[in-house]
Parts: structure tokens; C-alpha cells; sequence
């Protein structure tokens, strides 16, 4: 019975540590997201790379291409760029904007992740 325990208890450390490397996986690359409504146009570009890997830190490069709507005509395109070091956290499978303090959830079987409400897809 011992034995069985055992033998349980590494079955469920290894299922998650392989979920966990899996996201870490997941996480560098590109993701973008288009937004419109009848005020203004959006495009949105979230660049993940690793910083330190042994570190759980991640470096995170936000794009932003908008364009005002302003009685129906568009308007000249404006840019904004945010630069950021988030970590990584082994328990919640997450990463944390360290100024900010933004998380982000990542699901890898949607390729997508989750910035607050804001869904990006990942670019392949």
C-alpha cells in the first residue's frame, strides 16, 4: 500500500510539473489583438521573451496601433509602446507585470492568453 502511494504521489508532481513546463513553453512569442468600435480602431502586438530563464523572468514588448474615428472618418494612426519585465510564477502558471503588476494567463490548448479581460492570440 505504501508502494501505491508512492507511486501516486510522483504521478501527480510529474503531470504537474510537465503542465507547468508546458506553458513555459508556450509563453515566448507573439500575440496580437484587433479591436473596432464606431470611436476608434486598434491593433495590438504583445512580444514574450525570456529575460532570465532561471530567474522566472520575462521581458514583454506591447505595440499599439490605434486610430480615432471622429464623425466617421478615420483619423491618422497613433502608436504607443510599453516595455516591461514580468515574472513568471511556478505555482499559479502566470506572469506578473512587475511595475504594472498585470497577470497573464496563458492557455496553451487555445493558444491564447489573457491580459485581465483581454483575450491576444498567439501568432504561430
Amino acid at each position: 500500500m505504501k508502494r501505491l502511494a508512492f507511486f501516486v504521489i510522483i504521478g501527480i508532481g510529474a503531470c504537474h510539473g510537465s503542465s507547468s513546463g508546458s506553458i513555459r513553453d508556450f509563453i515566448p512569442g507573439a500575440y496580437v489583438k484587433l479591436s473596432e468600435s464606431e470611436y476608434s480602431k486598434a491593433y495590438d502586438t504583445l512580444r514574450i521573451s525570456v529575460y532570465d530563464g532561471p530567474g522566472n523572468t520575462y521581458l514583454m514588448l506591447q505595440h499599439t496601433g490605434f486610430q480615432l474615428i471622429k464623425e466617421g472618418r478615420l483619423q491618422p494612426k497613433q502608436y504607443k509602446t510599453d516595455k516591461e519585465v514580468a515574472v513568471y510564477d511556478e505555482t499559479t502558471h502566470q506572469l506578473q507585470g512587475m511595475t504594472s503588476g498585470r497577470l497573464l494567463v496563458f492557455s496553451p490548448t487555445t493558444q491564447t492568453l489573457l491580459m485581465g479581460t483581454t483575450e491576444y492570440q498567439k501568432l504561430k
